[in-house]
């Protein structure tokens, strides 16, 4: 494992201070700002591969810290509940209707996103044949520059709705919980 000196002692691994994750860790969502560079054999990434399996992490970074966390707390000899755990308890005081709306409007917020890329993506294919006509000699037509000025127009406000939705959605999920 290789870090800096500078990544060592914001981990508390290079003074006599530790980190400070004890049993009561606060429940913040931390900036994952340090980078640690790892080399491995292929059995220690089967060992990893097996790791993540066992937590039930959705990458190898996520379960390398917890790992991490786990090694932690045996050390200090506290208990440990697994982050999975965790966000299951939370999740659990939570109306199974309440999901529901949620992951449908997460969805809702998720299609009209990707409708959006689509329509950029239209734009997209105009702005290029518009160049192939400059670029041969031609005059751009007025109308087919002023109809996508019009066609970006359109995005942009179903933009600022969908962000006014976005944020009316998040409040009224953040009441909800």
């Amino acid at each position: 494992m290789r870090a800096t000196d500078d990544h060592m002692e914001n981990a508390g691994l290079a003074g006599s201070e530790s980190v400070g994750y004890a049993a009561g860790r606060s429940q913040q969502r931390h900036t994952k700002d340090k980078v640690v560079t790892v080399r491995m054999t292929t059995d220690d990434a089967g060992d990893l591969a097996y790791v993540r399996e066992q937590l039930g992490s959705g990458s190898g970074p996520e379960a390398v810290r917890e790992t991490v966390r786990i090694a932690a707390a045996v050390l200090r000899g506290e208990q440990y509940q697994a982050s999975r755990t965790r966000h299951d308890a939370l999740r659990a005081d939570v109306p199974e209707e309440v999901m529901v709306s949620v992951r449908g409007a997460l969805q809702a917020n998720a299609d009209s996103h990707s409708d959006v890329a689509f329509q950029f993506q239209k734009i997209g294919n105009n702005v290029n044949q518009l160049a192939r006509v400059a670029n041969a000699g031609d005059r751009v037509p007025a109308e087919a520059l002023a109809g996508m000025q019009r066609a970006l127009e359109r995005i942009e406000s179903r933009l600022n709705r969908d962000a006014h939705r976005d944020g009316d959605r998040a409040a009224k999920m953040w009441r909800a919980l």
